[in-house]
Parts: structure tokens; C-alpha cells; sequence
């Protein structure tokens, strides 16, 4: 897409690192071909290092780039380098800052942020019991709630500081179906979980951080992945909820949306409500689907 305008030098591409997938019962390496061993990315948090071997953030050290931010490709709801998030994550000179969410369900799949002996973490969805995620106050409220919606602001420097002290992140095991070669060369596509993978986490760099933020956000406006193949956060949730956004971005210009008719605004087009005034005249009427954008 000719980089949507970007210059081409300022746009980069490397990749992150991989670890082996062995068997879950005997531990031993899988091999994906006879003579290939069988290999996965390491997570997320295998950014930081990636970025640091690529030179990736000595570059943005020389371009006087201070901070960066993260987020799940599968939320498209986003907001962005969210100018509000970023002036709180610098007002409160904070090392790392996360958006959080109330958990609609205790067995939501998200991870849980809270404090762990004085220290401000990230604690997966998997590695916590259900019976502590159940909990609630005396209000009916889960005592457990912050869930973490992988939406952060980093300072470089402390992703620089991870590297020269040698901070790696650790290692998660994630149960996981691989297909791998038998001891006869055969192809094996087992069905269930047969293998360990190994990742990083990129939230585990809480555990060095001098300041942390946690940000509470407006989930319905902020945080509507795509998880699941049908119910709550699928395709179909996370379609609605744009439709929805994007319908108030209109009539909040002054036009008129017929009930029931999808309407979408591509970000080349407008990236809030703001946008949209510039945009759209007053009055304008949308009695059809229609999808926004600068051709």
C-alpha cells in the first residue's frame, strides 16, 4: 500500500525470535520435518529483544523517539497512541503504563492486574486459580477486576535498561497442539495438546519497573478483540461494537443514521468524532451500508 503515505525509511521490518516445541510428556525436541526441529515464536515479549538485536531501539534513541506504544493487532477498537494515555503515562513519569478493563466474568479470558507484594504485575488468566477469580467484595463486585487489554506505553529507556542489565523476561509454558515427524518419518497432526511451547510475555517487564500506571478505560469505546470464533468477543461483537462507535461519530456531526444500517469509517478517513465533523456536513443522511474513506 506504497506505506498509506509513511516514508519508506521510516518503516521497519525484523523479526522476532523462535523456540523449539518439545514433546509434553518426554521433554525431547519435536522435529517438524526430518531434518527441521519443530519451532514457534517466543511470545510478545520477545519484542524487546528482537528490537534490541535489530538495533531497532538504538535507532529510536538517535531519532530522539522517547516512547512507544503497544497493542493486540485484534482489538480494532484502539485507541491509538491515545494522546490522553500518553500525557498520563508522562505526568506520572511512569515507566510502563497498561489499560485495563472490568472483567465481565471471572472466567474472562484476560489477565489480571494487581500487587503482588508491593509490586504492581500482570498475572495470566491461566496461571490463576478460579476460585481466587471468583472472589467478590460486599458489593457483588470481583475483587479480582483489572483486566489487562495488552494496550501499553513503554519509555525506551527502560526498555534499554531491560537489555543492559541483562533483565530478560521469562519463559511461560503454553500447552499446545504441534504437528511433528515420528520416529518412522510419519506426519502426526495430533488433535489435542501433545507439545510445550515456550513465550514471553511483554507484560512481565512490570517486574522492573521503578513507576507503573494503571489506566482504567471505557471498554465499550477501548477493548473489543476478536478471541473467540462465535459468542462474546467474536467477529461478529467486534463488528457491532465499530458499527456502533462509528454511528455516534456520525450523528455527533449532525447526521442521520437509519436503525439498523452498518456504517464504518476506515482510519484513513477520520480517527474520532472530531475528525468526522471535518468531514461530514450537518445534515447529511446515511440510509444505506456504507464504508468511509479517502480513495
Amino acid at each position: 500500500n506504497n506505506y498509506f503515505g509513511l516514508n519508506a525509511d521510516d518503516v521497519y521490518f525484523f523479526s522476532q525470535g523462535s523456540m523449539p516445541a518439545v514433546d509434553a510428556d518426554s521433554g525431547q525436541v519435536l522435529l517438524e520435518e526430518k531434518c527441521r526441529v519443530a519451532t514457534s515464536p517466543d511470545g510478545h515479549g520477545g519484542i524487546v529483544q528482537a528490537m534490541h538485536e535489530h538495533g531497532i531501539l538504538a535507532d529510536m534513541r538517535d531519532r530522539g523517539i522517547e516512547y512507544l506504544f503497544y497493542h493486540q493487532v485484534d482489538n480494532p477498537t484502539a485507541i491509538i497512541c491515545d494522546p490522553v494515555f500518553l500525557g498520563f503515562h508522562i505526568l506520572r513519569n511512569s515507566d510502563l503504563s497498561t489499560k485495563v478493563a472490568r472483567k465481565v466474568t471471572p472466567d474472562e479470558k484476560m489477565g489480571l492486574v494487581c500487587e503482588v507484594a508491593g509490586t504492581t504485575q500482570i498475572i495470566e488468566y491461566s496461571d490463576l486459580p478460579i476460585e481466587l477469580a471468583s472472589q467478590t467484595d460486599e458489593s457483588g463486585d470481583l475483587k479480582l477486576w483489572a483486566g489487562n487489554t495488552a494496550m501499553h506505553f513503554f519509555n525506551r529507556e527502560f526498555l534499554e535498561e531491560l537489555q543492559s542489565h541483562d533483565s530478560d523476561l521469562p519463559f511461560h509454558l503454553a500447552n499446545k497442539s504441534v504437528a511433528y515427524v515420528d520416529e518412522q518419518g510419519n506426519t502426526v497432526k495430533p488433535e489435542q495438546p501433545n507439545a510445550i511451547k515456550f513465550e514471553r510475555f511483554i507484560f512481565d517487564a512490570l517486574l522492573h519497573a521503578k513507576r507503573a500506571l494503571v489506566f482504567e478505560i471505557d471498554r465499550a469505546r477501548d477493548f473489543n478483540p476478536i478471541k473467540n470464533k462465535l459468542g462474546n468477543d467474536s467477529p461478529e461483537t467486534s463488528r457491532a461494537a465499530i458499527v456502533a462507535l462509528h454511528t455516534k461519530w456520525l450523528e455527533a456531526a449532525g447526521a442521520t443514521v437509519k436503525a439498523g444500517i452498518d456504517v464504518e469509517i476506515s482510519p484513513l478517513f477520520a480517527l474520532d468524532a472530531e475528525d468526522v465533523k471535518h468531514k461530514i456536513e450537518a445534515g447529511t443522511e446515511f440510509n444505506e451500508a456504507v464504508y468511509l474513506r479517502d480513495c
